[in-house]
């Protein structure tokens, strides 16, 4: 909850861990590292997102770069959708992972380009099934908000102010503590747990 606040996380439910983008005026790949997207702010978000997806052009986006992001708003919205019929369980510390090979949309195939965008969760290490019936309300505001920042970019008000009027507000911090409280109870519940014998 510490690292959350001092980044977007507990704002937006997502942060900026790093990107790694190309940079038509200099020809190179630009990296920025986890500390980076911790200063990462709200007012700076569409910025950041921007030089990822479109070269630092914060919108409205046609061509290349807006069939990109729409085309990752649409994988967003499949995951969105599938997160939703998970109820109980919890990816915390989980992130999602968004790539693609610009290299394709520079020697113009575009539809080899779309087909290599990729979205991925990955680091399940923290992991857990609460139970309950409620899905991954802060995951899900994550994906609810990229997805609002993105389709700003698309539109061309990702740098106004009124973004903020259409994001989605995250659950209650005290709802996910007791939850990570109770998942913590049960493993050490577990690991006190006999083993049965096995005949």
């Amino acid at each position: 909850a510490r690292k959350a606040a001092q980044s977007t996380s507990a704002a937006l439910g997502f942060r900026i861990c790093g990107m790694q983008c190309y940079d038509r005026m200099s020809g190179e790949v630009q990296r920025y590292d986890k500390y980076w997207g911790q200063q990462v702010g709200v007012d700076a978000m569409s910025k950041s997102l921007a030089m990822f997806f479109a070269d630092g052009h914060e919108g409205p986006l046609s061509g290349v770069c807006g069939d990109l992001v729409e085309e990752v708003v649409r994988k967003l919205q499949l995951l969105e959708a599938t997160l939703r019929q998970l109820p109980g369980m919890r990816f915390w510390g989980s992130s999602l992972l968004i790539f693609f090979d610009a290299a394709l949309a520079e020697e113009g195939h575009t539809e080899a380009f779309l087909r290599s965008v990729q979205l991925k969760m990955i680091d399940f290490a923290n992991f857990e099934n609460v139970g309950g019936e409620l899905s991954d309300e802060e995951y899900l505001c994550g994906v609810r908000n990229l997805q609002i920042f993105l389709r700003g970019l698309l539109e061309g008000w990702a740098s106004d102010s009124s973004i903020e009027t259409k994001l989605s507000a995250p659950p209650c911090p005290k709802l996910q503590d007791l939850e990570q409280q109770h998942a913590f109870e049960a493993l050490q519940r577990s690991r006190r747990a006999p083993l049965a014998a096995s005949a």
